[in-house]
């Protein structure tokens, strides 16, 4: 999906601007984002299995119910 590959590229972003300084990448940043990458695969995830689970139930729908009493 169009918004995982956007947020992986982000971090391949930073990662080779820390990498184009010619030292090593601080553990804290790498960590982070290890941390980051971590958090997309898991929102991609949710995101898949809210998909699987809304096409197993079929159309979503919303039902109302309203009671009106009069004094």
């Amino acid at each position: 999906e169009a918004w995982v590959r956007a947020s992986l590229d982000l971090i391949a972003k930073d990662e080779a601007a820390w990498a184009a300084r010619g030292q090593r990448v601080p553990k804290h940043v790498e960590q982070r984002l290890a941390r980051e990458r971590s958090h997309v695969a898991h929102v991609q995830a949710n995101h898949q299995q809210l998909l699987k689970s809304v096409q197993a139930m079929g159309e979503p729908y919303v039902r109302l119910a309203a009671v009106f009493s009069g004094e």
